[in-house]
């Protein structure tokens, strides 16, 4: 997985931190409930940028991905497994520079309101239909490289926000 993970293009880890902000945010409880935190939301984001001012944006993305990854661990498990908020070391440290260097106005406009971060989404999104509740594997670890896998988690993840289900797409760390 070491060498998938360290070709992760630049493209792609703008794209997975999109996805990854957007259903943070609505998982949260002001929108859909998944998780018990408010980081994204109006209050929130006003009270980190008293504690945090200069990176009150980044903090409430990772602190509200933190709790994502928290109940996708639960339902999912931790072990030899990846999801949107557990990717592989070399992809996550990507991620992580990329959420502290980047100028989010996108998903700014994206958290005013829940209709306009599941419009975000739904421009991501290929087939949001049929989504099932709970833990769903998607393949291996490989299948993270697809060129169709972003289309694919967000149509899952708008599918259960849309028909109220929590869905949990998982790869597995080996094929």
């Amino acid at each position: 997985m070491n060498a998938t993970a360290s070709t992760v293009s630049q493209n792609r880890i703008e794209q997975l931190a999109l996805l990854r902000a957007l259903v943070a945010f609505l998982g949260e409880k002001d929108q859909c409930g998944w998780w018990d935190c408010s980081f994204l939301g109006t209050t929130g984001r006003k009270y980190l940028a008293i504690t945090h001012p200069r990176a009150h944006f980044a903090t409430g993305v990772m602190a509200a991905c933190e709790a994502a990854r928290r109940v996708h661990d639960a339902r999912i498990g931790k072990g030899r497994v990846y999801h949107l908020f557990r990717l592989p070391h070399a992809t996550e440290q990507k991620l992580q520079r990329h959420a502290l260097t980047e100028k989010n106005t996108a998903l700014v406009v994206a958290f005013e309101s829940k209709d306009k971060a599941l419009q975000a989404l739904e421009a991501m999104a290929k087939d949001p239909d049929g989504t099932p509740d709970g833990p769903v594997k998607l393949g291996g670890a490989k299948a993270l490289s697809s060129s169709t896998i972003m289309g694919k988690l967000a149509g899952l993840y708008l599918g259960a926000f849309r028909a109220s289900k929590q869905t949990m797409p998982y790869f597995t760390a080996t094929d």
